[in-house]
């Protein structure tokens, strides 16, 4: 498959489906949830959420199939490939997703994603705001200037076709996260235009 929008997923359809996800596995019997609370446990949890996702909520069933799931694959967190000649040859990055654990760091996820080129880039953070999660940027005014001065800096946010989704889970708790998703490369890219239910 070539590498386009109309084979990957695009920002809105891997939102619905990532909280989806998370929301199934919190409820399962072996939880999730009991993870949450901690950095590096939470990130070795929702790894095998986000491999599961990709291959069965968008087919990305492996190496030596059209389409592929790597972890750590360029430094990145989890990538979706399509293959476009023999398996394993010939192959294109769909998804590039990162996921940032550690509260607030998530924005030099984001500037690393910047200099990636596919139609989908994902950054998973956890801001450090003790309201909901879209009001993340205006608790902290300074990270969303940050973010906003990351974007007008740099000269890869003009990738087309391309999206740039940054998804912020609201805090700890017993409670499967609230989630906000930011479309970046837009004209605001504070603005939440995605809210889990």
């Amino acid at each position: 498959m070539p590498n386009t929008p109309e084979n990957c997923p695009d920002a809105g359809a891997f939102f619905e489906s990532f909280v989806s996800a998370v929301n199934a596995a919190w409820s399962e019997p072996n939880s999730i949830s009991k993870h949450y609370s901690g950095e590096k446990s939470w990130t070795e949890a929702i790894f095998p959420v986000l491999e599961q996702l990709g291959r069965e909520g968008f087919g990305y069933t492996g190496r030596g199939e059209a389409r592929g799931v790597t972890t750590e694959h360029y430094r990145i967190d989890q990538c979706w490939f399509s293959y476009t000649g023999p398996p394993n040859e010939t192959w294109n990055l769909d998804v590039a997703i990162e996921h940032e654990n550690k509260p607030d760091a998530y924005l030099d996820e984001v500037q690393k994603l910047l200099a990636i080129r596919c139609p989908l880039r994902v950054v998973i953070g956890y801001p450090k705001a003790t309201g909901p999660a879209e009001d993340a940027f205006e608790v902290h005014p300074d990270r969303g200037d940050r973010l906003k001065a990351c974007l007008a800096g740099t000269r890869y946010q003009d990738q087309e076709p391309s999206e740039l989704l940054l998804i912020l889970g609201k805090g700890r708790g017993d409670e499967p996260p609230r989630w906000h998703g930011y479309q970046l490369l837009t004209d605001d890219p504070l603005a939440v235009a995605f809210r889990s239910p």
